[in-house]
């Protein structure tokens, strides 16, 4: 399988993920993140695929941070608790691993692939990625303490690459 294949599987795979973390979790703010989460990985679909077929990718990639930011807000302003065994713990930290293995793959892979566009591209999917496993560690935060996540309203580490 080519690095292509691979990436697409990979972005294929974390969709469906976020699929299921949806429709698994219980809560509508959470499944709104997850559907985010999905939706981008859904373009990273697509510009992986653009790059495998040599074309100049038709999608760019985006920011959902200002999204899960601006839900999270509104779980906490509506004093929202969580119990962490109704929202799958384990499904948060096994996607959290997924994003992190993603972001090693991208950076490995744009160190190894000859084109400077490509290795562009696939150094911005590893930044996405680390982004996603930002969200993924507030959501593990939030789910555990919700009141830390009032206290910390602006998610101080959170998109400072």
């Amino acid at each position: 399988m080519d690095i292509f294949d691979f990436a697409l599987q990979m972005e294929k795979d974390g969709k469906r993920f976020y699929q299921d973390a949806a429709a698994r979790c219980g809560d509508k703010g959470l499944q709104a993140v997850f559907n985010l989460l999905a939706d981008a990985e859904q373009e990273h679909y697509d510009l992986v695929k653009s790059m495998k077929r040599g074309t100049p990718p038709t999608t760019t990639l985006t920011d959902v941070l200002d999204g899960v930011k601006n839900l999270f807000r509104q779980m906490a302003e509506r004093d929202h608790t969580l119990d962490p065994k109704a929202t799958q713990m384990g499904l948060y930290k096994q996607g959290l691993e997924i994003e992190r293995r993603s972001k090693a793959f991208y950076e490995e892979k744009a160190a190894e692939v000859k084109g400077k566009n490509q290795a562009a591209l696939l150094r911005a999917l590893a930044v996405e990625e680390q982004r996603h496993a930002d969200v993924l560690e507030n959501i593990i935060e939030f789910v555990s303490g919700p009141r830390q996540y009032l206290e910390n309203a602006e998610w101080s580490g959170i998109g400072q690459q």
